[in-house]
Order: structure tokens, then C-alpha cells, then sequence
């Protein structure tokens, strides 16, 4: 199974299969706006709404990570 990374620069960032799965929905829907049950469907989670929440959380962190 392949891992998902993002790459800034010099640093390789790993990604969780729903974090990776998420940014592929952005970034194919750009400039849509979703909701959570729009995410929740197009990601197939089977859980609270508040998971998706998570999910973008830790992206938004990720991405704003520094050496």
C-alpha cells in the first residue's frame, strides 16, 4: 500500500488515508463549497460529523507546520 505524503519545499509530510482522501476532494472542487455531509458522502466516513472536522483540522496544522 502506497503512502501518502504532501512535499513543502524539502519536507515530505505524511498523510493519513482520510486526510489524503480529503485533499484530493479539494483539490478536484475547487472553488465549490461543501458541507460536511457533502464530505461525509464523497469520502465514504461512516461516522459523526464532527470526524470531518478533525480531518481538516489536522491538514490545516500540517499544512502550517515548519522546520
Amino acid at each position: 500500500m502506497e503512502k501518502s505524503t504532501l512535499q513543502r519545499d524539502n519536507e515530505v509530510i505524511p498523510l493519513t488515508s482520510s486526510e489524503a482522501s480529503l485533499l484530493k476532494i479539494f483539490v478536484s472542487r475547487i472553488g465549490e463549497y461543501l458541507s460536511r455531509e457533502d464530505l461525509i458522502s464523497l469520502t465514504g466516513v461512516d461516522a459523526g460529523s464532527r470526524t470531518i472536522d478533525v480531518q481538516i483540522t489536522r491538514l490545516r496544522k500540517k499544512n502550517r507546520r515548519r522546520p
